[in-house]
């Protein structure tokens, strides 16, 4: 529609343009070198005219010329940028077997080295790609990264280790790489090292101050702390239990604190085990001491229960048990001890079966969930036993 427009105001100009001509045609009078040329206005105004359309009809052949390559480079663009995004669409997928021949076909339209080796370590053509990228300062750092993740995957954690400590040593503490060095130590049992990375982690403000507390406090229990540790961090079971070692006389008191701050089985056994030589029904008691110091917790429920069944305080037991299941899903434990419970307390055998024949469609009892790979467990341990990820395990 503008083009239109402007065709328009064009044939308007040159319409007005002729018209004024016609009524006042003009001469116009040129003298050099003592020549003289008269002619009229029109003429003058028709032979510009002409140079122009005569320029135009000159530049013409280039200008077709600058479009075809204009053109060209458009649709090599355009085909570079489709094969680009289906080898990163591969990556994302984890579907690398076609970027191979994918990358080969990007090297016709496009040949930017850096490019190229980014997208091959990406796509994890060649192990000695990483060993390129490290050559140059500008993808130094996506070179070790693939070359610290080739090691790991290969299951070679000391040379992965050694490759980040060089990294350390040259100074170079950005956050993949203390994380990277960070989960290396871990592995090998470098609790020195693995400490000094997690302190740099929380100065550059990498971690948040719940992870720092409890990895750094799992830390000081690998190295020796235990009682400093649960100081830090009373609420890991890992750490309470670690704590009731060192200072056994104290043991008591630790468990109580333990249970206000974090309720859990490990810390129920253990506190049980201190009063292996008393009778079963003095534990009992004892156990609900212990749960008056967190009267709110869902596991005061089953702990209650269980204490109750070794003291075959049926009533008790089915009390609790109801309470808990009338607020919380039944697993495979509680159906066991509901159908004890029926065959003691009632004589039922045919309801303690269908408590049993529940068991089959239950999911597997966990306390614990890792914030990485998911993986559940039922006791909490310094690192996940699937992806060993460390003080990862969270309750459920």
């Amino acid at each position: 529609m503008n083009k239109i427009m402007l065709w328009l105001f064009y044939a308007i100009v040159l319409g007005l343009g002729a018209w004024v001509l016609i009524d006042n045609p003009g001469t116009v009078s040129i003298t050099w070198f003592d020549y003289v040329v008269e002619t009229s206005v029109a003429f003058c105004i028709a032979l510009l005219l002409a140079l122009i359309l005569a320029v135009h009809l000159i530049l013409f052949p280039f200008r077709w010329l600058r479009w075809i390559r204009v053109s060209m480079e458009r649709k090599r663009f355009t085909r570079f940028k489709e094969i680009l995004i289906e080898i990163l669409s591969n990556v994302l997928c984890n579907n690398l077997s076609e970027n191979k021949e994918l990358i080969k076909k990007l090297k016709k339209y496009n040949n930017d080295t850096d490019l190229i080796l980014m997208l091959e370590a990406l796509s994890k053509a060649d192990s000695e790609i990483y060993n390129e990228l490290i050559k140059n300062p500008k993808t130094q750092q996506a070179g070790w990264k693939g070359l610290i993740n080739e090691h790991i995957e290969r299951g070679e954690i000391i040379k992965a280790a050694e490759d980040v400590e060089k990294l350390l040593n040259k100074n170079e503490k950005t956050e993949w790489i203390l994380k990277e060095a960070f989960n290396l130590f871990t592995l090998n049992g470098d609790w020195e090292k693995a400490m000094s990375c997690l302190e740099t982690l929380r100065k550059i403000k990498a971690i948040s101050d719940k992870d720092y507390t409890q990895q750094k406090a799992v830390l000081l229990v690998k190295l020796g702390k235990g009682w400093n540790a649960f100081k830090m961090c009373p609420e890991l079971p890992f750490v309470a239990l670690e704590a009731a070692k060192i200072k056994p006389k104290k043991a008591e008191k630790i468990y109580f604190t333990s249970w206000e701050k974090q309720p859990s089985f490990e810390v129920y056994r253990a506190f049980t085990k201190l009063y292996v030589r008393e009778n079963s029904l003095s534990i009992y008691k004892r156990v609900l001491k212990l749960c008056e110091n967190n009267p709110r917790a869902k596991l005061n429920f089953l702990v209650t229960a269980d204490a109750a069944i070794n003291a075959k305080l049926w009533s008790e037991a089915k009390k609790e048990l109801d309470a808990y299941l009338a607020n919380h899903p039944l697993k495979p434990s509680i159906a066991i001890k509901m159908a004890q419970i029926e065959f003691n307390l009632n004589h039922n055998i045919h309801e303690a079966q269908r408590w049993i024949d529940k068991m089959s469609n239950l999911p597997p009892d966990a306390n614990y969930v890792c914030i990485h790979c998911k993986h559940k467990t039922t006791d909490w341990m310094a690192s996940c036993p699937v992806c060993n990820t460390f003080a990862g395990l969270k309750a459920l």
